[in-house]
């Protein structure tokens, strides 16, 4: 209620500045948006670009993997003081809605080379996670599958940024602490839909910038609390048995109030008309979620309009759970701690589908006019049993 409360505030100093302004030269609107399609032939699989949306390409042309349109107001209120509104409509917001608020934050500028934010943003995860949605800014029509494997994408709270300037680039560093509210939409019927709430969110990321080279990293932790009725119902059958060492795992292992913590590091090198870039990614928590890792690597060439791509991208998950012991069992608590263990088992490794990736990614991007962009991708994306071939195109454009 209260972040609602926020955005509301936030809101409303915008429109309010801008109700008696004398004249509007201090509000800049710009927008951004993708109408793309993908496609592939694959009935049982979906393929998907987050774990927000259960929507994708099904054995069929689907609009919903990268179709998004985003407009941002930014107001300028003092030379210290800034807003900034956006909204996107999309199929993969965080919170399970087409609309949704992205940012909708306030910006007071301490000094030339150190400002404060207060109010919704986007989490710094990734090398591009400032510019996620605007799929103009970069070659890829979708972007690694790291990308969409991370749990919470923005946050509530208050964001320190300092920037510090070298004699050939910077050095940049933003300190955040906050929290948020997520949804995790699942394509498995034996997982289930999940509510997330992450408390004590904080971290820092630094980036470096030094003539063609940069360099990022980020570390963020979090205190996560992951609410699925079906599982919560299972644990708590398990736990109503009063099989002390069955009711000691689900204490163990349980998804709420559950610490996880995300590294990453990311280099980009450019040079003549070509780049080279890559990122590594890790999710480690001990609770049933499984742990992951997940890095790629990718180059590029510009021939004026075409810039043709080639991306190579590993996942990997491993499971935390441990299976319990029945050695020493009465014959009744032994049969009910395997099938605690299968069911345990099955939980840990819920999402192996999609956290067990390899991905060569071929495509171009052609630069149609100044604002906008043609682009196409083929993925090979093997899985745990499958093996799918998608088709993307789409046109990137600003305004």
């Amino acid at each position: 209620m209260k972040n609602n409360i926020l955005k509301i505030l936030l809101v409303f100093s915008l429109f309010k500045t801008a109700l008696f302004a004398e004249d509007w030269d201090f509000l800049s609107v710009n927008g951004y948006g993708t109408v793309g399609v993908a496609f592939q032939d694959n009935k049982d699989v979906t393929f998907r670009n987050s774990f927000f949306t259960e929507k994708g390409s099904k054995g069929k042309a689907s609009f919903a993997n990268y179709s998004a349109l985003g407009l941002q107001l930014d107001a300028k209120v003092t030379h210290k003081l800034s807003f900034t509104v956006q909204a996107i409509a999309s199929k993969n917001n965080s919170n399970g809605k087409n609309l949704d608020a992205e940012w909708a934050n306030a910006k007071y500028q301490v000094t030339d080379a150190f400002d404060i934010k207060v109010g919704l943003m986007r989490l710094p995860t990734f090398m591009n996670s400032d510019i996620l949605n605007v799929g103009y800014s970069y070659e890829m029509l979708r972007l690694p599958d790291m990308y969409g494997l991370v749990s919470i994408s923005k946050y509530q709270g208050i964001e320190l940024f300092h920037r510090a300037d070298l004699e050939n680039g910077s050095l940049s560093s933003t300190f955040l602490y906050g929290q948020t509210n997520s949804k995790y939409m699942s394509t498995n019927n034996n997982v289930g839909d999940a509510t997330i709430h992450a408390e004590n969110i904080y971290g820092l990321a630094v980036k470096l910038l030094y003539n063609d080279l940069t360099l990022r990293t980020s570390y963020f932790s979090t205190t996560l609390d992951l609410n699925n009725q079906r599982t919560e119902g299972v644990l708590g059958q398990f736990n109503a048995l009063n099989i002390p060492i069955i009711s000691n795992t689900i204490e163990k292992y349980k998804y709420q109030n559950q610490r996880i913590s995300y590294l990453n590091l990311g280099a980009k090198y450019e040079f003549e008309n070509a780049y080279v870039s890559g990122e590594y990614i890790s999710a480690d928590t001990d609770s049933f979620m499984p742990d992951i890792n997940s890095w790629y690597i990718g180059s590029g060439y510009n021939f004026d309009e075409w810039t043709p791509f080639v991306t190579y991208s590993k996942t990997k998950s491993s499971s935390n759970y441990s299976p319990m012991s029945v050695e020493g069992m009465p014959m009744q608590v032994a049969g009910a701690i395997m099938g605690a263990n299968q069911v345990f088992s099955m939980m840990a490794g819920g999402g192996k589908y999609e956290l067990n990736l390899e991905t060569v990614s071929l495509g171009f991007r052609y630069d149609i006019a100044d604002n906008a962009v043609f682009k196409f991708q083929y993925d090979e994306q093997k899985r745990v049993n499958d093996s799918l071939h998608i088709f993307s195109s789409g046109i990137n454009f600003v305004f």
